[in-house]
């Protein structure tokens, strides 16, 4: 037992003084760089810097590393700007109506539409509600309820304690409340992803 508790002494010992966490020791190489560093060094050294290609994830055939980029999915770090190729500006743009959305002014109770989910695929079913007294065109502020666990947009709609559903409770105070089903979940397709 003393020979363990030695050993692992002597190995902390080891790294705290090649970090130089040991009152003078100097970090390995640290002769060969100037004993001052600045500012801008510190914030350059401590601030990750983006990458301009994703990561490449492990290919699930073979288990090795891989590009997924030009795979036809535009799914994790891919993006319009590392990967034109899978990522159309169309797909990852989010500011405008989505493919079968009302567009312009909507009228005061629930609209209902699909969204394709860029990354899997998947038809999203996405509902909106309005409060009943809106006219139409003012704008309001929303809320996006998003469900829990394996939960879908239905228990948003079902009776809280208080006697109205969170949607009720919502738009009664003048708010638009947006629910949806994530993928392979009540009104939407694909396969559920347990992992997130």
């Amino acid at each position: 037992m003393k020979h363990k508790t030695l050993f692992l002494m002597l190995t902390a010992a080891l790294m705290l003084s090649a970090c130089g966490a040991i009152p003078g020791g100097e970090p390995a190489g640290a002769q060969d760089q100037p004993a001052v560093k600045t500012e801008a060094a510190a914030t350059a050294i401590s601030q990750p810097q983006p990458s301009a290609a994703p990561p490449s994830p492990a290919d699930p055939s073979t288990g090795k590393p891989g590009s997924p980029c030009g795979n036809g999915v535009c799914n994790g770090p891919e993006n319009a700007q590392n990967c034109p190729a899978d990522c159309s500006s169309s797909a990852s743009t989010p500011l405008g109506n989505p493919a079968g959305a009302p567009g312009g002014a909507s009228q005061a109770g629930e609209t209902a539409y699909a969204v394709t989910n860029p990354t899997s695929g998947a038809s999203l079913y996405v509902a909106t509600f309005f409060p009943a007294s809106w006219d139409g065109q003012t704008q309001l502020p929303a809320l996006v309820l998003v469900p829990g666990g394996s939960g879908n947009s239905g228990g948003f709609l079902k009776q809280n304690p208080a006697g109205q559903s969170t949607v009720s409770t919502i738009t009664d105070a003048g708010m638009v409340a947006i629910v949806f089903d994530p993928d392979g979940r009540g009104q939407s397709t694909g396969a559920e992803d347990y992992n997130g």
